[in-house]
């Protein structure tokens, strides 16, 4: 059977009850019919071709992949383009020329799936930055670790991920980088009052933390910072670093801005925490 549109085939995915064949232009299931053809070829999906052969992970019965230009997703029969809150920072800084090398993984455990992409800003030519989706709170983030393969957990544990110097990772495993700390740190968006019409003033930070796993000593030090700015585009001026651990009841400061950004992370080895509803 030809596939009538697109120039290539880019690349296929053994799925539920079909396979699925992409072009560089479109999406094709391949059903099995048990008639002298043996299968059917049918078009589900249009100008949502595969940007490389591994840039597609299937996460329950929903497959994701990513395109030279957006993130696409089908579930049944129905393919739909996925909201990306960091539409921007992807897509502006993928590097088309090797966009072939683009890898996506499912991480089951948290309901995650990730896209590898090289970046222009990198100059590797190598995966070198991800965007990552959680697929029960539908949001996104992006950060600047690059793998090359990715194999979601299986009779071998956690997921299984290479670098592009050639280590292989175990993710999900423990706390620390070998014998240094992870140094987690992560920046929210900018909040503000009525359209950032009315100033917000900060006298105190009120900590809520898990700082440490269920059986675990609940020993994490966190660091918060306030990113503060009156008009959006302009350098933030940064509050802080405040340190919290579980002792601490609340943090004192004077803070007036139009627009803040909380930047919360951590130095310290075996650390566990999760952020709760930091006031």
């Amino acid at each position: 059977f030809r596939i009538p549109t697109g120039s290539a085939i880019i690349g296929g995915m053994a799925t539920q009850n079909r396979n699925l064949i992409w072009t560089d232009l479109d999406l094709y299931a391949m059903s099995f019919t048990n008639n002298v053809f043996v299968y059917a070829f049918n078009k589900i999906g249009a100008n949502c071709g595969l940007v490389g052969k591994h840039a597609r992970a299937q996460l329950g019965n929903s497959v994701f992949w990513m395109s030279r230009s957006n993130f696409f997703f089908v579930s049944g029969g129905s393919v739909q383009p996925i909201p990306c809150s960091v539409y921007d920072d992807v897509f502006q800084d993928l590097d088309l020329a090797n966009a072939h090398k683009c890898v996506a993984g499912s991480n089951t455990d948290f309901t995650e799936v990730w896209f590898f992409y090289p970046s222009i800003s990198g100059g590797t030519g190598e995966c070198d930055k991800w965007a990552k989706l959680n697929i029960v709170e539908n949001t996104w983030d992006v950060g600047p670790v690059g793998r090359l393969a990715w194999i979601d957990r299986s009779v071998l544990g956690s997921p299984i991920a290479i670098a592009p110097n050639g280590l292989l990772y175990s993710h999900e495993s423990g706390y620390n980088d070998d014998q240094l700390p992870l140094m987690p740190s992560f920046t929210t968006g900018y909040f503000f009052l009525n359209e950032g019409e009315d100033f917000a003033f900060v006298d105190q930070i009120i900590p809520d933390m898990k700082w440490g796993t269920a059986a675990g000593p609940q020993t994490a030090q966190l660091s918060i910072m306030i990113n503060a700015v009156e008009t959006p585009g302009e350098d933030p001026v940064e509050h802080g670093p405040f340190i919290v651990t579980q002792q601490t009841r609340y943090v004192s400061c004077r803070i007036r801005a139009k627009q803040m950004s909380l930047t919360v992370s951590s130095s310290d080895t075996d650390s566990f925490w999760r952020l709760g509803l930091l006031r």
